[in-house]
């Protein structure tokens, strides 16, 4: 495992975990978007809370979701390096998300952004409430 820098801690177990969204919370929401929501937006997503002290929710979502077996080299080096548990994350596709329910919509290239300005999201199942171990 990574020696962390000295003086920092590692995180709580969990910390970092994508929660449910709740409707009552007055916090900020952030939706990280890449391609096939493996790699950068899933780092990004459970790093996030950890580097904002949990003030935002993020949730990751990609335009050509893979296979979640195709996330699992990023799970792991979560774990390794930054000692959070991300194995219960699994691939989604932004064309199910309702863009309006998120403050913040970050794309981690331009390709990524130009797509996502061109083509419309229904909103059909992301943002709705669940627990954590249904999050999907």
């Amino acid at each position: 495992m990574k020696n962390l820098p000295e003086g920092k801690e590692a995180p709580p177990p969990g910390r970092g975990r994508r929660r449910a969204p709740d409707s009552s919370s007055p916090k900020d929401r952030g939706l990280l978007v890449c391609t096939g929501n493996t790699c950068r937006s899933v780092f990004a997503e459970y790093i996030a809370p950890t580097l904002f002290d949990d003030a935002a929710l993020f949730e990751s979502v990609g335009f050509a979701p893979q296979a979640a077996a195709d996330a699992q080299n990023t799970i792991d080096t979560i774990r390794r390096n930054v000692v959070i548990d991300a194995a219960d994350h699994v691939p989604r596709d932004v064309r199910t998300c309702d863009l309006e329910l998120y403050s913040l919509i970050i794309a981690p290239d331009t390709g990524v952004a130009k797509k996502l300005a061109q083509e419309p999201c229904p909103a059909e199942s992301c943002g709705t409430s669940r627990t954590p171990g249904e999050m999907t």
